[in-house]
């Protein structure tokens, strides 16, 4: 590696050089061969272990490529097909009245609620709490319906993961760790690459997780947590590296298993996706084709990043929380990669006339999206734009991206009546939202409301009051809430971060024939109409 290139990596990464500070390690592969690996700051603070190669990093997210992999192994012993439906597997799974397939789970158009942080925090998991694999089961297993009809939408769901792992541990008769280990981790030579399937389970040069305080500190991020498939491989950079050499050598499963690994699902319309076996793949940088997938858990966030005409990887592991790490795995291969031949990057935006803060206001309120019972909030402060508390910059005058996200557009319209509009666009799909008037809330009749609700697919109960001008909701663990009125009979709930994410909720209530309060559905975090049903008495 050229020093000059050396040196701007370095740069890159200088926030995690100071003193005291988590930091993240990376490896570069081309060809199959490591050809740069750095790392940056601690793999403990309260002991200042530095970070390594051979420190060992929570995969987050990245782990579903593992478990993908294992079940195309599977496939390929006629152990199971991904065509079979999902009930062959596993029989106590309820009915859903339309088939659900393992070609539906791999691809996220399953339409199953999901387990984390969804369920998790609407059953009242705390960040501190054990999270087991059994845990995970228990909650999809309950649910009795879906969020659509299988095949219909594309919606990212750990769940779907989850499920994947236990078809695996039940085909082959072995736990979902040892089948990895036997048939993907130790062919490939990734001698320190471990599921973690149990809390007390020791892991050689595990790195601590953080999160950033807002005052400059850096906090401990627990993370007891055993859930499988969807998460929960620790690797190391090079054990990364040899994963990634599979990828040119197809030593486990051979070319047709990276194949089918890296080729997208498609919805029932055939509408062609973007997301293949645990990895995202269709989209470019600098004019060759990229494959990538994200990972993040507790105070740890990775990417993998290869772009497979150059046969190069960029694999980055942080021990500490952030979004950025798509943005940051490309501004590393930018120091590696140049413009494809006859590809030539597009025309910056016009320099833009600046947009006065009385049209930016104008846009700001809140958004409904009736197909995912989703609300989002627009907000303007200093003259920036924020969507659901994420700044926005302008590219044009009604189109923006997010300045930690940039790849991702939300274009701002107005409908045919006229009422303000925002598409969301990312990863080929688009969201769309309408703004929603302004409800007057003066001598509504919150009292109506008030009740013990009982939700069977949580087995728990939350209390809903009236008083002061507002509803309370009460529950088990979780400080009392306020839900504000948003349109007839809806109430958005605000909830503070739980699970290391921000919470809100869409709480619909449901009359009778006697136009009395029978129950109500709730939204949100990957989540429809979850009912909820008025106790008596």
């Amino acid at each position: 590696m050229e020093p000059t290139a050396l040196i701007a990596l370095d740069e890159l990464f200088q926030d995690f050089t100071r003193p005291g500070a988590p930091g993240g390690s990376l490896v570069v592969v081309q060809h199959g061969e490591i050809i740069c690996q750095r790392s940056y700051g601690l793999a403990d603070l309260e002991n200042n272990l530095r970070l390594s190669h051979t420190s060992v990093f929570n995969l987050g997210s990245v782990s579903k490529q593992f478990t993908a992999c294992a079940i195309l192994l599977l496939a390929q012993a006629d152990k199971l097909s991904l065509d079979d439906e999902v009930h062959q597997h596993l029989p106590e799974l309820p009915d859903y009245g339309a088939p659900l397939t393992i070609h539906h789970l791999l691809h996220h158009t399953s339409g199953l609620r999901d387990t984390f942080p969804g369920l998790l925090v609407l059953a009242e998991w705390r960040e501190s709490d054990l999270t087991t694999f059994a845990d995970a089961k228990h909650l999809l297993f309950a649910q009795r319906t879906l969020n659509f009809r299988p095949g219909a939408e594309f919606q990212y769901a750990n769940s779907n993961y989850i499920l994947l792992a236990e078809i695996c541990q039940r085909a082959s008769g072995q736990r979902f760790s040892t089948f990895c280990r036997d048939k993907i981790l130790t062919p490939l030579g990734m001698t320190s690459a471990i599921i973690h399937d149990s809390n007390t389970m020791l892991v050689p040069n595990r790195s601590q997780g953080y999160y950033p305080a807002d005052d400059g500190r850096w906090l401990n991020a627990p993370l007891n947590d055993t859930v499988l498939g969807a998460t929960n491989l620790y690797a190391s950079t090079l054990d990364m590296a040899r994963w990634e050499r599979n990828f040119i050598t197809a030593q486990v499963g051979g070319s047709e298993l990276i194949c089918q690994l890296c080729t997208p699902g498609c919805l029932d319309n055939s509408t062609s996706l973007q997301y293949a076996g645990g990895l995202v793949v269709g989209s470019q940088h600098r004019g060759w084709e990229v494959v990538e997938h994200g990972g993040s858990q507790g105070g740890y966030a990775v990417h993998f990043l290869r772009f497979p005409e150059l046969e190069l990887a960029v694999i980055i592991l942080f021990n500490h929380f952030r979004w950025d790490t798509l943005a940051q795995a490309l501004k590393v291969a930018d120091l590696f990669v140049e413009d494809k031949p006859g590809w030539s990057a597009p025309p910056p935006p016009s320099p833009l006339v600046p947009i006065s803060v009385t049209k930016l206001e104008a846009w700001a309120g809140l958004y409904f999206n009736p197909q995912t019972r989703a609300i989002r909030q627009v907000t303007c402060a200093d003259g920036v734009l924020h969507f659901f508390g994420a700044a926005l910059q302008p590219l044009v005058e009604n189109i923006f991206c997010f300045v930690d996200e940039p790849a991702t557009r939300l274009e701002l319209f107005h409908s045919s009546d006229l009422r303000p509009g925002l598409k969301v666009l990312a990863y080929g799909e688009t969201h769309t939202y309408l703004q929603m008037p302004p409800l007057s809330t003066e001598n509504l009749p919150l009292d109506q409301y008030s009740g013990a609700y009982y939700a069977p697919e949580l087995d728990l109960v939350w209390k809903i009051s009236a008083n002061a001008g507002h509803l309370t909701v009460n529950r088990r663990k979780y400080p009392a809430t306020h839900p504000t009125p948003v349109f007839s009979d809806a109430f958005r709930d605000n909830w503070e971060p739980l699970l290391s994410f921000p919470a809100e909720f869409l709480l619909e209530f449901d009359r009778d024939t006697q136009g009395q309060v029978g129950g109500f559905c709730v939204s949100g975090l990957g989540i429809r109409g979850l009912k909820f049903i008025k106790q008596k008495g």
